[in-house]
């Protein structure tokens, strides 16, 4: 677990954060210090054979917040080595996307990888003007 302040202190240095924690509450405080501090976050997960990749540019995508609200509980699966990798290694193609200037490949989607049936869904997400979390940012 990562507190507020440690969480900004963080990623203070940097322009662009990953974030590929195992926990709700970590997944929040970082998407929480990312808007506050207006830094680029990917938000990656796996669980069991299901993985998910977000980009959140806060002011202009939707934040972890507005996807899933402030009090989503952790489920917790044992996580495929295989849809780790696929995950990792969208998230790592996305980073180099961002900072190489190009256009961002998830504006406005969730990535949902599904490693059952080895399928890619993409799931539009808006950004929610109550957000308690990034309503107010202006682009």
């Amino acid at each position: 677990k990562v507190s507020e302040d440690k969480a900004e202190s963080l990623i203070e240095p940097y322009d662009l954060v990953i974030s590929a924690v195992d926990n709700m509450d970590t997944r929040y405080v970082l998407n929480r210090a990312c808007v506050k501090r207006r830094k680029s976050l990917i938000n990656g997960g796996v669980s069991g054979m299901y993985g998910s990749l977000q980009l959140i540019e806060p002011g202009k995508t939707a934040c972890l917040s507005c996807f899933l609200g402030e009090n989503q509980k952790q489920t917790t699966a044992n996580s495929f080595a295989p849809v780790v990798s696929t995950i990792s290694s969208l998230m790592a193609q996305a980073a180099l996307l961002l900072v190489l200037g190009q256009p961002n490949p998830l504006k406005d989607e969730l990535l949902f990888f599904d490693g059952e049936k080895m399928s890619f869904e993409r799931i539009l997400l808006r950004r929610d003007p109550k957000c308690p979390v990034c309503g107010k940012l202006e682009a």
